[in-house]
């Protein structure tokens, strides 16, 4: 009973940090991202570690059993479409080592150091919108960072099997 109700708070932490980011997106880009586009090997290892680590920031260490329902259950809450299929295309890019799946989680790793990093006001003293789930983080830089990490890959995006720089 205690694993679900980690699971639980783990998913509602990602979703809830993850799902303004990507809604802002979509606005900026006027048109809604389609399956293609969330299921390509860049986005599934940037949305799904940067799942992993909210989840993990949020609730400490989860078994594989546990992380994999936080990460099932929140990309459907953060893409709007059905995780039946991305369990495995998550263990399939992993295992095979594919560069752009591995650089989506570098870029994941990298968002969540901006939202981390420590930041010199006090808690208290900070405006609203700047603590998130624990998080104390300066919103104009993460927009930034994501901007970059994800706004400028969706634009570059156009089919291309291998879009990185």
């Amino acid at each position: 009973m205690f694993g679900l109700w980690k699971v639980r708070r783990a998913r509602k932490a990602a979703v809830a940090l993850i799902a303004p980011f990507v809604e802002e997106s979509q606005s900026r880009f006027a048109t809604q991202l389609t399956e293609h586009v969330w299921l390509e090997p860049y986005m599934v290892g940037f949305i799904s570690m940067l799942i992993s680590l909210v989840a993990e920031r949020t609730t400490g260490r989860l078994d594989s059993q546990s992380a994999g329902l936080v990460q099932l259950e929140a990309w459907q809450d953060v893409t709007g479409f059905p995780s039946h299929l991305i369990g495995e295309e998550i263990c399939l890019l992993s295992s095979g080592n594919d560069r752009r799946f591995s650089y989506g989680c570098l870029n994941a790793s990298r968002f969540m150091e901006e939202l981390t990093r420590p930041m010199h006001s006090h808690p208290d003293q900070l405006p609203p919108g700047f603590r998130i789930h624990g998080l104390n983080y300066d919103t104009s830089a993460a927009t930034a960072l994501w901007s970059e990490l994800f706004d400028s890959y969706i634009g570059t995006f156009d089919g291309d099997p291998d879009p990185l720089p």
